[in-house]
């Protein structure tokens, strides 16, 4: 009887001391990815875009996995992608750029609208004498088609032009134009004009009896029987009185006398029939 007892004993101790399993958390599994950066426009050559993957799990959590994601770009031409996800504009166009992880895949769309670029724009000379010529030249990227103001026109997107300006100052503008807008870029061309010029031109006769005029410092000036066209140039301080008429000889014509200043006609005045006199004035 007792012997029985201590078997029933031991049998149910060994029941009761064996070890306990504990349960295993199942492994989260990618459930979805999302792209950020992969679907965007690019306005320059060069500018880029950094694609970040971001990875949902089963059991709710989120992470980057972008180290982890393959790129590749269809149109390399337009946007080329590294391996990292940055992608970076080449020209004008779209491609599109797929990400593969983990057996998920997710496509973006690049879009690249580059402006025209001006590269350069340049003047042969700054500076000219009156009736004088220089050279425009200039070159462009990415542009259609490209034109110059002041009476230049529709030019080719990067060549030179030979102009020659009237204005003691004149501004040219270049704009260069493509589907995605338009840039301008602009140089100053001066004209070497005197200070004052004073002009004598008649409409037949090949002179004048007599020219008088104020000169620099308001000293009064005449010439005699003075074959035209004729000119008279000087520098005159701000506020400086000007004065120029010229009497017609014994022709049945008209005589025009003219101040400038600057290559700008200040006064011009005429006068016709044998022994007229034109006359004008004003200040500097």
């Amino acid at each position: 009887m007792r012997r029985l007892w201590f078997a029933a004993l031991v049998v149910l101790l060994s029941a009761c001391g064996g070890k306990s399993s504990t349960p295993t958390t199942p492994t989260a599994t990618l459930s979805s990815a999302t792209m950020a950066g992969a679907t965007a426009t690019l306005s320059a050559v060069g500018q880029t875009s950094q694609i970040v993957v971001t990875g949902t799990y089963s059991d709710g959590s989120t992470k980057d996995i972008t180290a982890q994601t393959s790129f590749v770009s269809d149109n390399s031409s337009v946007a080329t992608v590294s391996g990292s996800g940055l992608v970076t504009a080449v020209s004008n166009g779209t491609a599109s750029i797929t990400a593969t992880v983990l057996g998920k895949q997710g496509t973006g769309k690049i879009t690249v609208a580059i402006k025209p670029t001006i590269i350069s724009f340049t003047t042969d000379a700054s500076t000219v004498q009156p009736g004088g010529k220089t050279t425009l030249r200039w070159e462009t990227t990415s542009a259609d088609s490209a034109s110059i103001g002041q009476g230049v026109g529709d030019v080719p997107v990067s060549g030179s032009a030979s102009i020659s300006p009237s204005a003691a100052f004149t501004s040219y503008v270049l704009t260069a134009t493509n589907g995605n807008g338009s840039v301008q870029k602009s140089l100053g061309v001066s004209v070497n004009y005197p200070d004052v010029e004073y002009s004598v031109t008649t409409s037949a006769a090949p002179r004048v009896s007599l020219i008088t005029y104020a000169g620099s410092g308001g000293s009064t000036l005449q010439t005699s029987n003075a074959s035209t066209p004729w000119s008279y140039t000087f520098s005159a301080s701000s506020g400086a009185f000007l004065y120029v008429s010229a009497q017609n000889d014994n022709f049945n014509t008209c005589v025009t006398v003219s101040i400038t200043i600057r290559g700008s006609l200040l006064k011009t005045g005429t006068s016709c029939g044998a022994f007229t006199i034109a006359t004008v004035s004003g200040s500097r």
